[in-house]
């Protein structure tokens, strides 16, 4: 018994030991791993593909954020000029990153001036306040509270943002204004209502439905005479309804009969084209239209689908 007792000792030392020295290895490993993890999530550099400038508006009454994309190759100290793009919707986490890399990704013909592109996205603070005239509509009274601000948000784009863009980057005569939904909502007033802002429109589903299309009715009856013919109109559109289904039935603006009036009524100068995206839907429809209104810009020719 006393054999058994010694010996049931030496076996219980060593495996003290063992267990010891097994736990000062796996401590090592675990060390060893968690720097390595930590190396590799360690933000040594950050990927940046563009600035970031705050604009005190006084129109506005509030700090606005602007996202700004630089080409390959830009240098501010050299003779080139670019042209310029304003995103509305442009957000870090809304389509700012995204069409910029579609402005990128199309640099396919370096004589067209369109490929060498400064994009500007305009952060949103209220979007329903900024891309939409009051409306009389008590629907959209009711559901949309901040709505009937867009004549001091395309003041701020005229007097503020644009005169900063001149005075801080080398930019070309052209000027192009990209907006979906209530974004080309705006766009579209700024179309007939201000007509020597921008030469370049990409509109993806325009909520012209707003305040029961009385933008498109009232620029029907002006008529506008000062129409450059110059002007590029991209509209395009997904497979899906472009009014809200409780007023579908008041209002229905199908997308061929806005382009006849805006080609034969209100511009007959501009040159236009519209898109119909049969795959797409109004959610998904912004990516596919910028390409493809980038490549009928450049007169390149449509990608099957």
């Amino acid at each position: 018994m006393f054999f058994n007792y010694v010996f049931s000792q030496f076996i219980y030392k060593i495996m003290k030991k063992i267990i010891a020295l097994t736990t000062i290895i796996y401590l090592l490993l675990a060390s060893t791993i968690t720097e390595a993890q930590v190396e590799v999530y360690k933000p040594i550099d950050y990927f940046n593909i563009g600035l970031k400038r705050k604009l005190k508006s006084e129109l506005l009454k509030e700090q606005r954020t602007i996202n700004i994309y630089l080409p390959e190759g830009f240098d501010a100290n050299d003779t080139s000029k670019y042209a310029l793009v304003i995103l509305l919707d442009g957000g870090a986490y809304e389509h700012f990153i995204s069409v910029s890399g579609i402005y990128q990704f199309t640099n396919v013909k370096p004589t067209n001036e369109n490929s060498k592109s400064i994009v500007v996205g305009i952060e949103n603070t209220d979007r329903i306040r900024d891309f939409t005239h009051p409306t009389n509509q008590n629907l959209e009274k009711n559901k949309y509270k901040t709505a009937g601000g867009a004549a001091t948000f395309i003041q701020f784009i005229e007097k503020e943002l644009l005169p900063y863009l001149e005075d801080n980057f080398p930019l070309t005569s052209t000027r192009t204004l990209i907006g979906e939904e209530l974004g080309g909502l705006l766009a579209m007033d700024i179309a007939f209502n201000n007509v020597t802002l921008f030469n370049q429109y990409i509109v993806v589903s325009p909520c012209l439905w707003w305040n029961k299309g009385a933008l498109l009715d009232a620029a029907v009856r002006k008529k506008n005479t000062n129409c450059n013919n110059t002007t590029k109109v991209y509209i395009g559109v997904g497979n899906e309804e472009l009014v809200p289904d409780s007023i579908a039935a008041e209002l229905s603006l199908d997308a061929s009969t806005i382009i006849e009036n805006l080609q034969f009524a209100i511009c007959p100068q501009w040159q236009l084209h519209y898109d119909f995206m049969p795959t797409e839907l109004n959610k998904t429809a912004l990516h596919q239209g910028v390409y493809n209104a980038l490549r009928w810009i450049q007169s390149l020719p449509p990608t099957k689908r």
